[in-house]
């Protein structure tokens, strides 16, 4: 009776591993405006309007809400967008505005870092596992030209990680599949 209930322990967790599997994944990732080596030059006083774009990579019909936040440098940046949820449909491009604002007072050599955050939100009545996509860059007051604005992005590859976690699952269920069986035949 003892071994019945270790299998059915067993058996409880598995199933439960795959109910967490088989939820919906949305996956997204982020594009930046090119900049070397992710660094920004600029000069005292400049402004320069930067776009992000957010597409979704996996996801069922209809539309997946990602929620845009700046981290750190918010003493240069800012959001123009009239919110910062936005609603990205399945293989479209949503693109996300940001304004960066150096100081007249910034000196040569002066540096900002700027961290900024993009995360999945559970729609009303849902709940979600939600990853956030970090974008980070320097921004350096100096004598170099800023071509910081670009029309060519660089994809974040924040589905890696994703599927790094589900291969992992997989694995660890096919052990507990295979140690069950093995279980069973002696």
């Amino acid at each position: 009776m003892k071994i019945n209930n270790k299998i059915n322990i067993k058996i409880g967790i598995f199933v439960g591993i795959f109910l967490l599997l088989v939820s919906p994944v949305f996956a997204f990732g982020v594009g930046m405006p090119y900049m070397e080596n992710k660094e920004a030059y600029v000069f005292p006083g400049q402004v320069t309007d930067l776009k992000f774009t957010l597409q979704v990579e996996e996801g069922t019909e209809g539309s997946v809400n990602i929620k845009a936040e700046i981290i750190e440098g918010s003493e240069i940046i800012e959001m123009t967008d009239s919110s910062n949820i936005y609603a990205v449909a399945f293989g479209q491009h949503t693109p996300v505005n940001f304004r960066m604002t150096i100081p007249n007072s910034a000196q040569i050599g002066d540096s900002y870092h700027v961290k900024l955050g993009f995360s999945s939100e559970a729609g009303p009545g849902s709940f979600a596992f939600g990853s956030v996509i970090e974008q980070n860059f320097d921004v350096i007051v100096g004598e170099k030209p800023a071509p910081v604005v670009s029309e060519e992005t660089e994809e974040e590859e924040g589905n890696l990680t994703l599927l790094w976690v589900l291969i992992i699952a997989i694995i660890i269920i096919a052990i507990i599949i295979i140690g069950v069986a093995a279980k069973k035949k002696k």
